[in-house]
């Protein structure tokens, strides 16, 4: 697990497994013990944390399974009582429009450079937030335009055999230039305010994203949703190159191996088209002047 994922994953057990039978062995634990413990998150509205704990502990007693210390596991793959969260769409932008009107906010934003940069970045190169956010400078080789994202930090390593390879655009570079002025202390590239050797919480990005638009409802993680339906509608960019490009899950570990070797370079077209998809969508100098000083002319 990352560390993030054993927080949360103890922090609910505490809360809703241990005190209804955490005391007790293993085999004696049933299914409709779960059930109950499970209901009771159900009834607080807790359905997505409640489906997620669930999953946990089946895999605990697949645990207890494999060191034989049961004979089976009593919790089922489904639980038809039990109501099934349904997953919403992220908040972001809905429209060409929107975005250019974002990207003059943005630019204009009075907080924190830092900020802006990160808002900017997690545009350009439509990761999940978590993994820029953690990002560390060791990651980085300007040189050869290219980010690599460690395994243990992305949400679908148990899917994945080597890090993620993220391809630079040139604005993307220009940006991380102009960070690296304001964080280059910090092996992060996002330390906290308090601590050099913390990250930014995500509640700093969703408070600027609140500052920047505050009647537009929009959350870090709805940018990719956004970079998705653009890159799909262009239909320039093969859709296995643009999955491959937001690290989606596939179920075929030789296909997803050779899909990261081999589309480096349509990413790389890829990353560089949605840079200047971006840049066009805002009038105006000053995202312009980032590109020429990545490309070496200013």
């Amino acid at each position: 697990m990352a560390p993030t994922t054993y927080k949360k994953t103890e922090e609910t057990f505490k809360a809703n497994v241990y005190p209804r039978f955490g005391d007790l062995p293993i085999k004696d634990v049933s299914a409709l013990m779960v059930r109950d413990a499970m209901q009771a998150m159900e009834r607080r509205g807790a359905l997505e944390i409640m489906q997620k704990c669930r999953a946990w502990i089946r895999s605990v007693f697949d645990f207890a399974l494999s060191e034989e210390m049961i004979e089976h596991n009593p919790v089922p793959q489904k639980d038809l009582v039990l109501k099934k969260h349904k997953e919403k769409r992220h908040p972001g932008l809905k429209s060409r429009e929107d975005a250019a009107q974002f990207l003059r906010n943005l630019f204009e934003y009075p907080g924190r450079a830092e900020t802006r940069l990160a808002i900017w970045l997690q545009m350009l190169v439509a990761t999940r937030p978590g993994e820029l956010r953690l990002a560390q400078w060791e990651e980085f080789d300007f040189e050869k335009a290219l980010w690599t994202i460690p395994l243990e930090r992305m949400r679908n390593r148990n899917h994945m055999s080597e890090p993620h390879i993220v391809p630079l655009s040139h604005q993307a570079i220009a940006a991380l230039k102009e960070l690296h002025r304001y964080t280059s202390y910090s092996k992060l590239l996002f330390p906290s305010v308090t601590s050099s050797t913390k990250p930014i919480s995500d509640m700093t990005i969703s408070k600027a994203l609140r500052t920047i638009w505050p009647h537009y409802r929009i959350v870090p993680h709805g940018f990719r949703h956004f970079f998705s339906t653009m890159a799909n509608e262009h239909g320039q960019f093969r859709h296995d190159v643009i999955e491959a490009a937001l690290a989606h899950k596939d179920g075929n570990a030789i296909r997803a191996t050779y899909n990261r070797a081999t589309y480096i370079r349509e990413r790389r077209e890829l990353a560089q088209w949605w840079a200047d998809e971006l840049e066009g969508m805002k009038p105006g100098a000053e995202v312009i002047l980032l590109y020429t000083r990545a490309a070496g002319k200013a």
